[in-house]
């Protein structure tokens, strides 16, 4: 096996799940036919090949539309949220302790400004979970606004550096959801307390996915070596995290004999 061979080898399994794969998100069936391409290519190495069922959603989205006197403000879906269509008054909040005193029931809630400095761990998520994320999250599953509208800053450590980036992205978060540029939060904050008018076009379904483990030998000593094959949706995922499945396609290879 000469490193050329690898190298068109590497780059063909990059394209394949980056390319020919319209979306590798959980519960999709790209993310199943990923791993079913991951399966045949291990078995054809000489691996034993166990498929671990579980249960999870899948999400498709539309779009959102916000709309206060007459006027247009642009937001993107929230992603894995709720869908709405909800007519209610603008709050604005900026800090945890305005979000604690502010009178949200029933209305529609703008998160601009220090509030929106970060991500939202979700909050089922098991390996990080500061306590401010979930004193955020826990008020605002008690406060029963209608929906919750993020305006989020410039941070290239957040989200794969995307700009806007989505405060919220929670399956299991059951309030509607949308988010939107620093600028435009800063245009409609100006609005606080007029009537908006707020649709977003998303839905959830129960779905299905598998994790993959390929082995080879049994022996009482083992080396692991993992890679997740999810990616955040409607992105490629070549760090996120093709790349790796790539190496252990590759390492699989060098261990076919």
């Amino acid at each position: 096996m000469t490193n050329s061979s690898l190298k068109t080898n590497a780059e063909n399994y990059m394209k394949y799940l980056c390319m020919h794969i319209p979306t590798r998100r959980v519960g999709s069936r790209g993310n199943r036919d990923a791993n079913e391409f991951l399966a045949e290519t291990f078995e054809s190495f000489g691996f034993d090949i166990e498929r671990q069922p579980f249960e999870c959603i899948d999400w498709t989205q539309g779009a959102a539309s916000l709309f206060l006197n007459g006027e247009q403000f642009q937001a993107q879906v929230g992603p894995f949220t709720l869908g709405c269509q909800a007519q209610a008054p603008l709050v604005v909040v900026s800090t945890v302790e305005e979000l604690e005193a502010a009178d949200v029931q029933d209305k529609i809630l703008l998160l601009r400004g220090e509030i929106a400095r970060e991500q939202l761990m979700p909050k089922n998520f098991p390996f990080y979970n500061p306590d401010e994320h979930k004193r955020i999250v826990s008020l605002l599953e008690t406060k029963r606004q209608v929906a919750v509208l993020t305006a989020t800053g410039r941070n290239s450590a957040m989200a794969g550096a995307l700009y806007p980036f989505p405060m919220i992205e929670d399956g299991d978060f059951d309030i509607p959801s949308a988010y939107m540029t620093e600028e435009e939060g800063a245009r409609l904050a100006s609005h606080a307390d007029e009537l908006a008018a707020l649709v977003i076009e998303a839905e959830r379904r129960p779905s299905s996915g598998f994790n993959l483990s390929a082995r080879k030998g049994r022996f009482d000593r083992r080396l692991v070596f993992s890679a997740h094959i999810d990616a955040k949706d409607n992105t490629p995922g070549a760090l996120d995290n093709a790349a790796g499945v790539v190496v252990l396609l590759i390492l699989a290879e060098l261990l076919k004999d």
